[in-house]
């Protein structure tokens, strides 16, 4: 028996058919261990950078996200779908924090407090409104986080060094581009489980975890908080 028999389906629908056996998304399945490679990659920067905790948690954020996806894919199943959108929400926590630190809104101690705030709200929001709202919640996180980073640009007098961060903004735009032509089934044969639209959305955006980091590591740990 299946180790997700009696789940609730997904109500996000992509555009890989439904597979028999464990793995329901081959495809969408096997590629997110590009986010585990990447946290591999992230955790040599931690030992490199003296156990700098900015690259673990990245690190860790990367690993979740990975295994959430691998998840909710191979299942098919709410459960673990709701899991896979929660985990993005880590993600822009940490974005906004350490934007709003760097604005002078948040002390830089109190980091972890707009970090766990956001990513419990978000998910609060998620769990009430269910659906396909979740990567709608993200999408609107990632424009606000984005509007304030561009705030940050204007008012301070730091020299900052925006090549990773556009690089990563790249990646991030053009994974999208798979993601909304895979939804509407606009690219490779459903039956094709080697290689999805969505899949190559995972590969193309898990990369952004290292460009953000190389970002952020410019920052001094009494700058950002970690």
């Amino acid at each position: 028996m299946e180790p997700w028999f009696g789940l609730s389906p997904a109500t996000m629908i992509y555009n890989e058919a439904i597979a028999g056996g464990w793995l329901k998304q081959p495809a969408n399945a096997w590629t997110n261990v590009f986010y585990l490679l990447n946290a591999l990659a992230l955790f040599v920067f931690y030992i490199k950078d003296r156990k700098r905790q900015l690259a673990l948690t990245f690190g860790v954020i990367s690993f979740l996200i990975g295994l959430s996806s691998f998840l909710y894919h191979a299942s098919n199943t709410f459960f673990f779908q709701y899991f896979d959108l929660a985990s993005m929400y880590l993600l822009s926590g940490l974005l906004a924090a350490l934007v709003l630190v760097r604005l002078g809104f948040v002390q830089p101690r109190r980091w972890l407090i707009v970090f766990l705030s956001v990513f419990a709200g978000s998910s609060v929001l998620l769990f009430i409104i269910r659906g396909k709202s979740g990567a709608i919640i993200f999408g609107i996180e990632v424009i606000l986080i984005l509007l304030l980073e561009g705030r940050t640009r204007m008012k301070s007098r730091r020299k900052t060094l925006y090549r990773n961060l556009l690089y990563a903004l790249a990646l991030f735009v053009v994974s999208f581009v798979f993601w909304v032509l895979d939804y509407n089934g606009l690219i490779f044969s459903p039956g094709n489980h080697l290689i999805q639209g969505h899949g190559l959305w995972h590969i193309l955006n898990s990369f952004c975890f290292v460009f953000l980091y190389l970002f952020y590591r410019q920052f001094d740990k009494k700058e950002i908080g970690l």
